[in-house]
């Protein structure tokens, strides 16, 4: 008697249906690797519960869509819940209150559409026999989603929570940055995942253990890869100088007695936070600073006419503002050229990559922020601007009012003022142009894997029709019926 093997399949499709855990498990194990619990060493399995709960779907598109918004919202609430603090303004009211939480809603829920959009693209991979080819596939997928959404004009959406920003940005590991990017690092985070999926998936023995090798062989390989890297040299001119930086709230005033104040150190470039207050300062105290300057050389931010202005002052020459360019803008000092970051500008990776290709020996990143900033958001971003410092191999000045850090060319921090302190400090930093490998060839890794996306995206919905009804062999085998 000839039996109806699609509808076994429908029905065993329904009766595998999970709770939607494994998105929200997933989203659990990754909340203990970012900033600023820091536990990085779960992110290269932290999405093995996604993956296996999208595999376990493969046959519908609608569910998979459904774990990836479940995982993607419970991500981005776990760690991003301070993008409503940072919205809202001070002494708020109820329409204040309503405004930013409408800004951070439609921020949270377009991040948790890019997971959606990776579980729908999935289907392919997770389909796929060659559970090899499915790690891969899902890697290249989930990565150029990371690209294209890391360079949309959106900066309360681009870049925050990359998978690679899971891991800290001074560690051994992270230092493959210098050669992927922290997008290729996510590839390796989540190629390690998938190949830990397919040890659960797979019936071979062999081929269990062939799985769960190449999962552990990817992290332990990237220490050594990291330590063996050699350090940037110095540029042709004597590389090291005396950098002076601030962190608080500061008036225009304040500004300038702190400027005065340090005169006794010997400090070749100073870098100030953004004054507040902007729309009350006066040309004369704006004119007095720009003197002090340019005793010893800085740069510092300000509003003019709705324009952000840029003060670069050379040692010994005079500091002519200029306004902040929207390109990659690279600045002369009596050291060296540095590129500047103004707030977003660093949490995405092109603009530090431009600027650096443009000639920026040192990178400096001037970012506005308020007290009401929580520090999981302040530990967030210092993360952030540790790889660019690392893809770029270039020494980083981190200024805002809320902290502020001189960095390495490998993230580690040199010198600090940690959130929430207000003062001054005075240390060595160091300008070098030795280009990353990163640097140099970004520019056709990135789109590469981002075309390679969207034809993987093509494919998922060319083939969900055909998808959509269950094959014998898919079966569990006591459901399988002979004809």
């Amino acid at each position: 008697m000839r039996r109806n093997t699609a509808s076994l399949g429908r029905t065993y499709l329904v009766t595998q249906r999970p709770v939607f855990l494994g998105g929200i498990i997933s989203a659990l194990i990754a909340r203990c690797a970012f900033a600023p619990l820091t536990y990085d060493f779960v992110a290269w399995f932290a999405l093995v519960p996604f993956i296996f709960s999208l595999h376990r779907n493969r046959h519908s598109h609608w569910l998979r869509l459904t774990h990836g918004l479940c995982f993607g919202l419970a991500l981005v609430l776990w760690c991003q819940s301070w993008f409503f603090d940072a919205l809202l303004p001070k002494d708020a009211g109820v329409v204040d209150s309503l405004q930013a939480l409408l800004k951070s809603s439609g921020a949270w829920i377009s991040i948790a559409i890019f997971s959606g959009a990776f579980a729908l693209a999935a289907g392919p991979f997770v389909r796929s026999r060659n559970l090899l080819f499915g790690a891969v596939g899902l890697a290249i997928v989930w990565t150029g989603l990371e690209v294209i959404r890391g360079h949309l004009e959106l900066p309360w959406v681009a870049g925050w929570l990359s998978l690679g920003y899971a891991l800290d940005g001074s560690s051994s590991q992270a230092q493959i940055a210098r050669f992927v990017g922290v997008h290729g690092l996510s590839f390796l985070l989540i190629l390690s995942s998938g190949f830990l999926t397919a040890t659960l998936i797979e019936t071979r023995a062999p081929m269990q253990v062939a799985y769960a090798l190449m999962a552990g062989s990817i992290p332990l390989l990237l220490s050594p890869l990291g330590l063996s890297s050699d350090s940037p040299r110095a540029v042709d001119r004597p590389g090291e100088f005396r950098t002076a930086i601030f962190s608080g709230s500061h008036s225009p005033d304040e500004l300038v007695n702190i400027v005065e104040s340090l005169t006794r150190f010997d400090a070749s470039f100073t870098v100030l936070p953004r004054p507040t207050h902007d729309s009350s300062e006066t040309n004369t105290i704006v004119d007095k600073l720009a003197d002090l300057l340019k005793a010893r050389g800085g740069v510092f931010l300000r509003k003019q006419n709705d324009i952000m202005v840029v003060y670069t002052a050379v040692a010994g020459s005079a500091g002519r503002p200029t306004p902040l360019e929207e390109k990659a803008s690279v600045y002369e000092s009596a050291d060296g050229r540095f590129g500047l970051g103004v707030n977003f500008d660093y949490l995405r990776t092109l603009r530090a990559r431009m600027q650096c290709r443009g000639g920026a020996d040192l990178l400096v990143s001037n970012l506005a922020t308020t007290a009401e900033w929580k520090p999981k958001a302040l530990e967030q971003i210092l993360n952030m601007q540790r790889f660019r410092a690392v893809e770029n191999r270039r020494w980083m000045i981190y200024v805002s009012s809320t902290g502020a850090f001189i960095l390495d060319a490998s993230g580690k921090t040199r010198s600090g003022l940690q959130p929430g302190v207000t003062g001054a400090g005075v240390d060595v930093a160091c300008f070098t142009n030795d280009d990353s490998v990163y640097s140099r060839w970004g520019w056709f890794v990135e789109p590469t894997f981002a075309l390679l996306t969207l034809t993987a995206i093509g494919w998922s919905f060319l083939t969900r029709k055909r998808a959509n009804a269950s094959s014998p062999d898919d079966l569990p085998a006591a459901l399988q019926v002979n004809s």
